[in-house]
């Protein structure tokens, strides 16, 4: 395959994401391009890319989601050499290229452990398999990130509710996992929501989504995937009535 070729071929991959131009050109220029490329086409990385903090010294990394909820890539540079990585909450796997391009694997396991309490466990979990779970059934909804320890947090909850409500699309709360239990027991009395339609976040993919970077958050999917990136801050239940109906 030629260069102008092969570089129109990566483009392809990961064309629309946000750092989908620097990634191109830093795998273009690396002898092992093609069958790196070959590699994260087999894996079915998304075009969402966002730079990561390498693993070594002067390692460039570039991070995307996978089509599978809760499997994720990294893209990592150094020098010449380009490492792929696949992962997930239980494993990694590393794809690494000798001077020939010829590609070596390994695996290695992590061990898994919720940091939920017993408590919190009291409440449904939104935990990856959950989530693909919600995908499957092709159907609509929002999920929403909240806090009890901040009240425009809370503010934040009724807003998405109402709006949720008006659209007639389904709205997952989701709280925080450092929130206490009987805090939450409190805004639930006092929204007069059912404990059963509450979740306590335990997901390895919202995490790397950045998803608990700012409470209230959100991220809305729609037949079978996600059809926005996570939008943080608290808006009132007209703007996140547009912001639904402009992702469905």
């Amino acid at each position: 395959m030629g260069t102008g070729k092969l570089h129109v071929f990566i483009l392809c991959i990961f064309s629309s994401a946000a750092y989908a131009s620097d990634l191109s050109q830093t795998l273009t220029q690396n002898p092992c391009a093609k069958q790196a490329s070959q590699v994260l086409t087999q894996w079915k990385v998304q075009d969402h890319w966002s730079r990561a903090v390498g693993h070594k010294p002067n390692e460039q990394v570039f991070r995307a989601p996978t089509q599978s909820v809760g499997k994720w890539v990294e893209v990592a540079f150094n020098g010449s050499d380009v490492n792929l990585r696949l992962f997930n909450e239980k494993a990694v796997l590393t794809t690494t290229f000798d001077k020939h391009c010829k590609s070596t694997a390994g695996l290695a396991a992590h061990k898994v452990k919720s940091g939920l309490s017993e408590k919190q466990r009291t409440y449904k979990v939104m935990h990856d398999q959950e989530i693909a779970n919600l995908l499957e059934q092709k159907k609509s909804g929002v999920i929403f990130l909240w806090s009890p320890h901040k009240q425009i947090s809370v503010e934040g909850l009724k807003q998405i509710l109402q709006a949720g409500k008006e659209t007639k699309v389904p709205v997952y709360p989701v709280v925080d996992s450092d929130s206490d239990p009987k805090a939450v027991d409190r805004v639930v009395k006092e929204l007069k929501l059912a404990k059963k339609d509450i979740y306590f976040l335990d997901s390895f993919d919202l995490q790397y989504r950045g998803f608990r970077l700012h409470h209230p958050s959100l991220i809305v999917f729609n037949d079978g995937k996600f059809t926005s990136q996570v939008r943080r801050g608290y808006e009132d239940a007209f703007v996140y009535k547009d912001y639904l109906k402009s992702h469905l």
